[in-house]
């Protein structure tokens, strides 16, 4: 055979192999559907929660405690923290639970957070990248630095709380990243427009990175996942509409953060919560501009710009 030829057969094999190993991939998640998921023991791992000091954060370090996880609290809000780090040991007084105070847009303060967590605690196994902040204003309004503090908080804090902590995970092999996105990484909305750029920035983060670990053949033992959940009852939004609530309601966030540890302990890759917003999500690369502007008018399903204090 000529070069030609081999190169050809080469290229045919390769295809062969990439059709059965797709085919096996489709099998396995057919199973899956029907096949109870095995969920994974987090009793005495080291869960990071950013962002723990109130809200969807606070219900996921009560959540991950009473699966008998040791906690590692931060927030910018030491007051706060300090309320959670004592509601736990005093339902879960065996637990190890520190709360630490952490600018988490500076790279060097999580370093030496990093450096803190395995003198006190010991290497993290599971980081929950959960901070964030919202202005909900129309985008004329937002100050530069409004903008800048919006990214700094809900994607570069991302990026360094994963560069410091990755690393230790990489090397023994196991370990898991949570980043908490929103509705509004899939979805643009109005008054959101830097919210959702940070958003949309974290959704494409998590899946470059997932990629980058898979061809690293690191993934079997390092997990990601990532949750788009939609509005919850935080007190993040002061103005919140939806037509259909019973189908679009605003989330309980106790709710939320019960099903997001069920993810990770399941070693879910991606949720959207509810789930019926990945359908509008996926709906909307189907239609015309301006049929989903119809749609989401129809809807009225978003927020309202803040009222300046």
């Amino acid at each position: 055979m000529d070069e030609k030829s081999i190169e050809l057969a080469r290229q045919a094999l390769l295809f062969v192999t990439l059709v059965y190993k797709v085919f096996l991939a489709y099998l396995d998640a057919i199973v899956s559907i029907f096949k109870p998921v095995a969920r994974k023991n987090i009793k005495g791992q080291n869960v990071l929660i950013t962002g723990s000091g109130h809200g969807l954060g606070r219900e996921m370090a009560l959540r991950f405690a009473s699966e008998g996880a040791n906690l590692v609290l931060v927030d910018i809000n030491q007051a706060n923290n300090e309320e959670v780090r004592a509601e736990i040991l005093k339902e879960h007084p065996e637990l190890k639970v520190v709360a630490y105070s952490v600018d988490i847009r500076n790279e060097p303060d999580v370093e030496q957070l990093a450096k803190r967590c395995l003198a006190d605690l010991g290497e993290i196994d599971v980081l929950v990248n959960n901070a964030g902040i919202v202005q909900c204003k129309p985008f004329m309004e937002l100050a530069p630095q409004l903008i800048e503090r919006t990214l700094q908080v809900n994607v570069l804090a991302h990026m360094w709380t994963i560069k410091h902590f990755l690393a230790p995970m990489m090397k023994k092999g196991r370990g898991h990243i949570v980043a908490i996105s929103s509705i509004a990484g899939l979805i643009g909305g109005k008054y959101l427009t830097d919210y959702c750029a940070s958003k949309f920035a974290v959704v494409g983060l998590m899946e470059s990175l997932e990629r980058e670990i898979h061809d690293q053949g690191a993934n079997k033992g390092i997990h990601l996942t990532t949750i788009c959940p939609s509005c919850m009852s935080t007190g993040m939004f002061q103005t919140f509409t939806s037509r259909f609530a019973w189908l679009l309601p605003i989330l309980n966030a106790k709710q939320v953060a019960n099903l997001i540890v069920d993810a990770v302990l399941e070693n879910e890759t991606f949720a959207a919560i509810p789930s019926i917003t990945l359908f509008f999500h996926r709906l909307s690369y189907l239609l015309p501009v301006k049929v989903n502007l119809l749609v989401q008018d129809y809807l009225n399903y978003g927020v309202k710009p803040h009222k300046t204090q």
